[in-house]
């Protein structure tokens, strides 16, 4: 999910599959089931709506202290704007 455009279409997330797989040495049924899975992940309504977003961050780093003072740090897979708003999303392995 990281690499592939957010409005990409299935021959374009299948070259990205392809070219991870390379890298991976993944069978043509992991292929497939990547790029099926991917696929069917950009039709869920809330990456639908970072499609039509203004705005799009993706592996955004941040950090902020806690109330100890202690530095907390981490990644935002996905951050965007719609309407003025901004929404986070995390992807999960």
């Amino acid at each position: 999910m990281r690499d592939v455009d957010l409005r990409a279409a299935i021959p374009a997330i299948d070259r990205l599959a392809r070219a991870h797989a390379r890298l991976l040495n993944a069978t043509d049924e992991e292929i497939a089931a990547a790029t099926q899975t991917v696929t069917g992940a950009l039709q869920h309504p809330l990456l639908l709506r970072a499609q039509r977003a203004s705005s799009t961050y993706r592996e955004l780093p941040i950090s902020t202290k806690d109330p100890a003072g202690n530095l907390i740090e981490g990644v935002i897979d996905l951050a965007f704007v719609v309407g003025g708003a901004m929404d986070y999303c995390r992807f999960q392995d």
